[in-house]
């Protein structure tokens, strides 16, 4: 195990510097192929915003074995595999992503792109990331495979709450890393306009802040629905579990009926079945990270 795990990591950091040098070679091979090309490599906004877009393509490993891991820890909860199914989300979104991808070339003229073949480099991006991205998303939708809507299987308490303890922490820790790869792809966007205004400031009417914040409520959007059917399945699950280990007792019953009170509202706390999805600062945080990212990206200066 010991070996295994020292090879993983050997490869890991063997990865990490070779998809941070493929992102610098996608923006960097025949930049210089148009003279305009080759000015806007210059520009001093366009080392920022390549340091954003290796830094990104550099987490691409890294995610995709972190969601490969969430995933292997699903499994043995999931009883009934839908690949079709989720080869057809997979398909949808890249569709979706297809579709939207081309709103910034479109907002802009061609002479505005900055790089010569733009549309190439980025598309390739858009592709990386979206491979990165597949286990995470696997893991959300079978995290909402895995959860019951309600509690009819005869289980130990201690089974029940573990499980869904589990199932949760895995939801959270995947939807964080997906958080993190959408709001770094958010700040390359930021730094893209500000490079291109400094390169050219007529690209200001080209390629407005509003068109930032689009691509960060896009993402945003999208994580959402990702995130808020299996969220509000746990959550049920949840409050299913209080209900089955300790239902509620009339006042007027017995005298135990203010311990089963506080019982209740104990495992709810701990489960948190009192937490909606809108309730949850934490799944905020996590949704809103991309559109919060874009906004971010536009305090910083467009001009050295």
């Amino acid at each position: 195990m010991g070996r295994f795990r020292l090879n993983a990591a050997v490869s890991l950091a063997l990865q990490i510097p070779f998809f941070a040098a493929f992102g610098a070679a996608l923006l960097l091979v025949e930049s210089d192929h148009t003279p305009s090309s080759a000015e806007f490599r210059d520009t001093p906004r366009f080392i920022v915003w390549g340091m954003v877009f290796t830094a990104m393509t550099a987490t691409w490993p890294v995610l995709f074995r972190f969601g490969r891991d969430r995933l292997r820890e699903v499994v043995p909860y999931v009883t009934r595999r839908r690949t079709a199914w989720e080869c057809v989300r997979v398909l949808a979104l890249l569709l979706v992503l297809a579709a939207f991808w081309g709103a910034p070339q479109a907002a802009q003229d061609r002479a505005d792109v900055g790089l010569w073949g733009h549309e190439v480099r980025t598309g390739i991006a858009v592709l990386g990331g979206l491979i990165a991205a597949i286990p995470c998303l696997l893991t959300i939708w079978r995290v909402h495979d895995a959860v019951a809507p309600d509690v009819r299987e005869r289980a130990s308490a201690l089974d029940m709450i573990k499980r869904l303890i589990a199932l949760r922490g895995v939801f959270t820790a995947s939807l964080a890393a997906l958080g993190v790869l959408v709001m770094e792809a958010t700040l390359a966007s930021g730094a893209l306009r500000n490079a291109l205004i400094q390169w050219r400031p007529s690209t200001t009417n080209r390629f407005p802040a509003e068109l930032v914040l689009l691509y960060g409520g896009f993402f945003t959007a999208l994580l959402a629905a990702a995130a808020i059917p299996t969220y509000g399945r746990l959550h049920r699950r949840a409050a299913a579990v209080v209900e089955v280990l300790f239902p509620p007792l009339n006042p007027g019953s017995d005298g135990h009926w203010q311990k089963r009170l506080q019982e209740r509202q104990d495992l709810s706390a701990y489960v948190q079945a009192d937490s909606g999805p809108l309730q949850s600062f934490q799944a905020t945080v996590l949704v809103a990270g991309p559109l919060l990212t874009g906004l971010l990206s536009l305090l910083i200066p467009t001009r050295a």
